[in-house]
């Protein structure tokens, strides 16, 4: 459950990126250095601008957490976390769900040298109880939503209805 829900949260903050550059591709200007080769093989403007925007959010997906909030804060002038101690909490989440994927569970140097104040121990099994999975799922919820709002206003990105399926 924290895997999945760590994974969905992290693909959220990507397509919302992907909207983002989509819709202001002019937030893609950078001195990175792209082939000739790469941009021929594209048609149209239209269809350059996906690949560059896809090659940026996969480079921001595997920097970390902590660059895509930088990143975003510095090209969009945009708090993907205004509050310091949520971020903190689901950068550790995603500290967590690498160890839950890559370790066992088992808490290793990397960890405790990005996590300092975690309170985990080298070598520590993670283990998290019902509450404690709940308790992650209403931080993540909630700041998915924050963002969200968020950022539909600020970058006027269009909405959709969800139908209430308690009707």
């Amino acid at each position: 459950m924290v895997i999945r829900n760590v994974d969905n949260f992290l693909t959220y903050l990507s397509e919302l990126l992907f909207l983002i550059y989509e819709k202001y591709p002019k937030t893609l200007k950078s001195n990175d250095q792209v082939r000739v080769e790469d941009i021929l093989e594209y048609e149209s403007m239209e269809d350059l601008v996906g690949w560059l925007v896809d090659k940026k959010i996969t480079e921001l997906s595997y920097a970390g957490l902590d660059k895509v909030k930088e990143e975003v804060s510095k090209k969009h002038n945009f708090d993907l976390f205004p509050d310091v101690g949520t971020f903190e909490k689901i950068n550790q989440f995603v500290g967590l769900r690498t160890l839950f994927v890559h370790n066992r569970g088992v808490v290793n140097r990397r960890f405790i040298s990005k996590y300092r104040s975690s309170g985990y121990t080298l070598k520590q099994k993670v283990n998290l109880d019902g509450e404690g999975i709940i308790s992650w799922l209403d931080v993540i919820l909630g700041a998915a939503i924050d963002i969200d709002k968020r950022a539909v206003e600020k970058f006027g990105l269009s909405t959709i209805e969800i139908p209430d399926l308690n009707k």
